[in-house]
């Protein structure tokens, strides 16, 4: 009985995962391809979900957008929130919610408008993720700002906090509460954050970085800005201005080396790092590390190409992941599972973030330390010669590290030597890992001959051994005279019928194939 209870909870919770989505459907709406468009007159029930190359709403949403967008304008009505990730955001329209932006540029255009329940605006505050932030001359956000990046840039009227970190920070408008900024050198210069955005072919314009308040500016409430320089300050600040210096960090160049206490400072710091990681490698994996090393003696330049190309596809790769589980949650939310949603959400971000932490946590870190290692292994064989006793492989690991962290203390010179370790040691690792899976598969392995063979565990062997000849060790075969063939024995058989009483001087081979 308590069988077939069960069979019948299952087959319900089956039909009630296939019908339930398509009850709930008809409140969402799913856009996707070139060119997603809301006409003037059309008006899209619930949630519009979104995943084009250009989008464009000139009609009304009643619900939430969620997805991405190469480019994205909004000159209709919204009723609830806006969740998008793009290059570009023109808000011309209204929304009811709020705005969360994720890309390069956001332009605010919103007009003020006049409606009878003030309450609708309330909550409309904008939080952005990306590079420019641009509220225009005539436009109104009827909420607060929260954004990350470069510059933001206010020309209108804003109604309540704005919280700021990054570079830039203009107000040429209103802001009817306080602000509190944390904004770059105005000495500095933004041509290489320009560089940057070249690709994108956007019509914008980086302003220098700094704090700047426009004369015909006001703020309403408290200015609270970090900056280390002081900010131009021109228009009307309601409470007060507090202003917190922050110290640049300035890197030693050759024209200004550092004193010799900060580069010894950061060389211990750098050579206690790497020595503890290698330490703990050593002692969980004492055998493991002997291939690596091996790969990373015999082939360099292809440990350096290897390391480089996986390091180089790695942020792709981890964004082309993160969008995958984005797309992944989105449709599971569409489908009505916002449970099962939630929960492939969580584990995703573990996952994703999880393996983004180990890999370059490896590539920064273990690699590094791996290369020491073998660096000191390559200096006691120069120092001591082949009639050496053996050598604790972390007292190789101490010598290698020593190096290193001197090494890569001084400038540009110090860039190059931790980029070559880190590639020359994450080529390695990665060779390891390929040959593993090589294992599992069944394939075999690839073998690298080793002229003299050392362990990499408690101890390094650097004695030698007398040299033999590989001639000498080959077992000795006979030496056996070479005779010309012999002819096979001819038998003596009796002759054929017919083949009696035949003439002298008759030839019986004269038949025989030559």
């Amino acid at each position: 009985m308590m069988r077939k209870w069960s069979h019948s909870r299952f087959l319900f919770l089956v039909l009630f995962l296939l019908l339930v989505p398509s009850m709930i459907v008809f409140a969402r709406d799913v856009r996707q391809g070139v060119e997603c468009l809301i006409d003037e007159d059309e008006v899209v029930t619930g949630n519009l979900f979104v995943l084009c190359e250009d989008l464009t709403i000139d009609g009304e949403v009643t619900g939430n957008v969620i997805g991405a967008a190469l480019r994205a304008r909004v000159d209709g009505n919204v009723g609830g929130s806006i969740y998008l990730v793009s290059s570009e955001l023109n808000l011309n329209g209204t929304v009811a919610g709020d705005v969360h932006f994720g890309g390069v540029a956001l332009n605010w255009n919103a007009a003020p408008v006049q409606i009878s329940d003030e309450d609708v605006f309330l909550t409309s505050n904008l939080i952005a993720l990306d590079i420019s932030t641009t509220v225009a001359k005539d436009a109104n956000l009827p909420g607060g700002i929260i954004n990350l990046g470069y510059q933001l840039i206010i020309n209108g009227n804003v109604r309540d906090e704005v919280n700021f970190w990054g570079s830039t920070l203009n107000v040429m408008g209103n802001i009817n509460s306080d602000v509190y900024a944390h904004v770059g050198d105005s000495s500095a210069d933004s041509n290489s954050v320009a560089t940057l955005l070249l690709p994108f072919n956007l019509d914008l314009t980086l302003a220098e970085p700094g704090l700047y308040v426009d004369a015909e500016a006001s703020i309403s409430g408290v200015l609270q800005y970090e900056s280390p320089s002081v900010g131009t300050i021109a228009g009307d600040i309601g409470v007060d201005t507090i202003y917190n210096a922050v110290q640049p960090v300035t890197l030693p160049s050759l024209e200004e080396p550092g004193s010799f206490s900060v580069f010894a400072r950061s060389a211990i710091q750098e050579g206690t790092a790497l020595f503890v990681m290698g330490a703990i490698c050593l002692l969980l994996f004492p055998q493991s590390l002997r291939t690596p090393l091996l790969y990373m003696r015999y082939h360099p330049f292809a440990s350096v190409s290897v390391g480089l190309l996986s390091f180089i596809i790695s942020f792709p790769v981890i964004l082309i992941t993160f969008l995958l589980s984005l797309v992944i949650v989105v449709l599971m939310l569409w489908l009505g599972l916002q449970a099962v949603a939630a929960m492939v959400a969580v584990t995703l971000s573990v996952l994703i973030l999880g393996g983004a932490l180990t890999f370059y946590l490896v590539a920064i870190f273990v690699a590094r330390a791996l290369f020491a290692l073998a660096l000191g292994r390559f200096i006691l064989r120069l120092v001591w010669s082949r009639e050496a006793a053996n050598v604790n492989a972390y007292v190789a690991l101490f010598v290698g590290t020593i190096i290193l962290s001197i090494i890569v203390t001084l400038p540009v010179i110090g860039w190059v030597a931790n980029a070559l370790a880190l590639f020359l040691g994450l080529g390695g690792i990665l060779h390891v890992l390929l040959e593993r899976f090589r294992n599992m598969r069944g394939d075999t392995p690839e073998t690298i001959d080793e002229p003299d063979s050392d362990t990499v565990g408690p101890t390094i062997s650097v004695e030698s051994l007398p040299r033999v000849n590989a001639a000498d060790t080959e077992p000795k075969r006979p030496i056996t005279s070479t005779k010309a063939p012999t002819q096979p024995r001819k038998l003596d058989v009796p002759p054929s019928p017919g083949m009696k009483d035949l003439p002298e001087g008759f030839d019986i081979g004269f038949f025989d194939d030559k």
